[in-house]
């Protein structure tokens, strides 16, 4: 980052930084008034070009595109009266809106004024401010020590012996290269077939590096899982298998089963799918910034309760079922976005084939889920009952 943006960001306090990531969006979202969503997108312009923050940065938005493709689509087709008809069949028609593809790139600027404050905070906020930001708001110690030791796992496993990955300790905006030695490649067509031997050695490699730096065995457990969880994204899939979306949903639910199960607090789930989340948007993987928090966070939260229902996982069919849900509320971001900008019903129907991938990565999680928690109870890292 550029010494004038540092001198800059220096005077706003990184609590307060945090709050603007907060409070944008929500007024963004719910304000019907055209000038204010125009001023805040200004807003989100004016300041990424008074901080200097490169035109680069703006590739993350290429995420989202799929998303807002069928977004436009949606209330362009389906939202206001047809001003040409394209299509009519009896008394049903299809016709493009120009009212409804008005609607739709205002619902898009909504979008794009979540995601610039995102990028603008997360480009001028070191992990070091984020913490003590956080802390600011009311982070515990404990959990500002597992996200202290949860930032050399995201910043020190981008790539895989090529790439480059960031490390903003400091305030700095330095990059180094990616040691791809821990990382690896996992051929997930083999975890499927039962061979978990790459998984097990990853799990052992952190929990081992991890509970050293903790006293405390419940902190470790979870520490562990969510750098597990952290690591899923910077893997290597092996070539051989179709990508889909929801693919890691097969390693995701199960190391969110195991860290719950393996630590005797309060909502461990939850806490690590907060932990997690804080640390894919700090490195560079939330798409969708705070949003993407939430949504490992409910995600964390439901296998908590599906975990307090199902007390027996000896069960393929209940870790099937629990790693379905938990592929449902791996897109709930995208739902409540949806739901947020009061998109039309046709939205859902559209979006189903990319639900229904989730899911069924979510439930073809069973196996692994259930080879894990054998091996771990094994090994006496189950919670006691």
């Amino acid at each position: 980052m550029q010494t004038t943006t540092r001198v800059f960001t220096l005077t706003i306090q990184p609590a307060f930084r945090l709050l603007y990531l907060i409070l944008v969006p929500i007024v963004g979202f719910a304000t019907q008034d055209v000038r204010v969503i125009l001023a805040l997108f200004a807003l989100q312009i004016v300041l990424w070009l008074a901080l200097r923050i490169p035109f680069s940065e703006l590739s993350h938005l290429r995420r989202v595109r799929r998303f807002a493709l069928i977004l436009l689509l949606v209330f362009s087709f389906f939202h206001g009266k047809a001003d040409v008809v394209l299509l009519a069949l009896g008394q049903w028609s299809l016709g493009f809106s120009i009212a409804g593809f008005s609607a739709g790139l205002l619902m898009m600027t909504k979008l794009l004024i979540m995601l610039l404050a995102a990028q603008i905070v997360r480009s001028c906020t070191s992990t070091t401010e984020m913490i003590s930001g956080m802390r600011a708001l009311g982070m515990s110690s404990d959990a500002a020590e597992i996200m202290n030791s949860l930032l050399d796992v995201g910043t020190g496993q981008q790539g895989d012996g090529s790439g480059q990955g960031k490390h903003r300790g400091g305030g700095g905006n330095g990059k180094g290269k990616g040691h791809g030695g821990e990382t690896g490649r996992i051929d997930l067509k083999s975890i499927l077939k039962g061979d978990m031997a790459s998984v097990y050695a990853r799990i052992e490699h952190h929990r081992n590096k991890i509970a050293s730096q903790f006293s405390n065995s419940d902190l470790a457990s979870i520490a562990s899982s969510s750098a597990l969880i952290v690591l899923v994204r910077f893997i290597k899939i092996a070539p051989g298998l179709p990508i889909a979306p929801g693919h890691k949903n097969v390693l995701i639910v199960p190391f969110f089963i195991v860290g719950a199960r393996t630590s005797n607090t309060a909502w461990p789930g939850a806490k690590i799918g907060f932990y997690s989340g804080v640390i894919h948007f700090m490195s560079g993987f939330g798409k969708y910034g705070p949003l993407g928090v939430l949504q490992f966070f409910l995600l964390g939260a439901v296998i908590d309760g599906m975990l307090s229902v199902f007390r027996n996982l000896n069960s393929l069919a209940v870790c099937g079922f629990i790693g379905f849900v938990a592929g449902l509320f791996r897109v709930s971001t995208e739902i409540f976005i949806a739901w947020l900008l009061d998109v039309p019903l046709e939205f859902y129907l559209f979006y189903l084939p990319f639900i229904a991938a989730h899911c069924i990565f979510g439930a073809l999680s069973a196996p692994v889920t259930k080879q894990l928690l054998t091996r771990f109870s094994d090994k006496g890292f189950q919670k006691n009952e």
